[in-house]
């Protein structure tokens, strides 16, 4: 997983000496995949009108994404001081990155925002053609963010005859 970050983030990521990537968080989620879009879910169905009305009213797939992968990271964290709100957020984003490499889902985008009054955010969409919903340019962010970049290696196979 790729990670790039504003100054901002890295300032107060710099501070932090562990990130135990192993910590217990009660994070239960599942990642549903089908009628063109990846969705957090905690829905057991979700219907392809749903989605297609969805998409229409938000004016596209990735902002459907976006939208509707929101986590509240504050939720997770063991305080709201920004230092355990960017390891929860980063414990969280390597979770869904396990969760996408057991489902072969590659080219996602993991967008952790953090604001001056500590609340982090984090969500994710499926990255077309190379296009990312976040500025690239992190710096024109006033708030701390961090992009997580999830690519799948696919192993070629070399037979020697």
């Amino acid at each position: 997983m790729k990670i790039n970050m504003n100054n901002r983030m890295y300032r107060e990521y710099s501070k932090i000496t562990e990130i135990n990537y192993y910590a217990k968080i009660d994070f239960n989620f599942s990642i549903f995949i089908g009628y063109n879009v990846v969705l957090l879910s905690d829905k057991k169905t979700i219907s392809e009108d749903s989605v297609n009305r969805g998409i229409r009213f938000l004016g596209g797939k990735t902002q459907y994404e976006i939208e509707n992968n929101e986590i509240y990271i504050n939720n997770y964290a063991r305080n709201n001081d920004i230092l355990e709100i960017i390891k929860a957020g980063f414990i969280i984003a390597r979770k869904l990155e396990s969760e996408f490499h057991k489902l072969n889902k590659n080219n996602i985008c993991i967008i952790m925002s953090i604001d001056s009054n500590n609340n982090g955010n984090l969500t994710f969409h499926e990255i077309i053609n190379d296009n990312l919903w976040i500025d690239e340019n992190l710096e024109n962010y006033e708030e701390c963010i961090a992009i997580f970049i999830v690519w799948i290696v696919e192993t070629i196979k070399l037979m020697y005859t």
